[in-house]
């Protein structure tokens, strides 16, 4: 078992059913200020989706509102001072669903989320990125390319991998390439 993915709650699964699968990670978003005690108490890391919590639609577009981006960042990162988050900053931008801008505008809002957080919580703050909803050699390329212009540290490259059941391989081979190549 690797970890959850907006699975569990602040008292489910109850921990005698919890604590044996050993999760390694607790992915969090909308439920995060529910959760974020329990993780912590549990020792589980968490990856914070802060996308969750500043809006995915059009009118939360960071674009539109680069400033009130950055406060929403803020205030986020001033209430999780004391927990040991992964930041993911936007979760799969490289769908409407979840992002309403361009691929030029995720950069500059993965560039300045990271930054307002960094500032906020410090130098060691992890970041992870791009999130996309599956592996994608040419956009992770494009992404990393643009933070290493910019001088913007990643801490952790992720994607998601949805429905490889029949072809569980093809995570090995992406995981190959990209430590690889990254």
């Amino acid at each position: 078992m690797s970890g959850f993915l907006h699975g569990a709650h602040a008292a489910q699964p109850p921990d005698n059913r919890l604590l044996p699968t050993r999760p390694a990670l607790w992915r969090l978003g909308f439920t995060w200020r529910e959760s974020r005690t329990r993780t912590a108490a549990l020792h589980i890391p968490n990856i914070m989706v802060l996308s969750d919590v500043t809006g995915y639609g059009a009118e939360q577009l960071p674009a539109r509102d680069y400033a009130g981006y950055e406060a929403r960042v803020r205030s986020v990162a001033s209430e999780s001072k004391h927990l040991p988050f992964i930041w993911d900053i936007w979760n799969e931008p490289d769908i409407g669903v979840f992002w309403k801008g361009t691929e030029d505008q995720f950069h500059e809002t993965f560039a300045r989320g990271s930054s307002v957080l960094r500032s906020a919580l410090g130098p060691a703050t992890k970041i992870c990125g791009p999130s996309t909803t599956h592996y994608d050699r040419a956009y992770i390329i494009r992404f990393l390319d643009y933070l290493k212009a910019h001088h913007i540290r990643l801490d952790v490259l992720s994607w998601h991998e949805l429905a490889v059941d029949d072809n569980i391989r093809t995570v090995q081979e992406h995981l190959r390439y990209a430590r690889k190549s990254f």
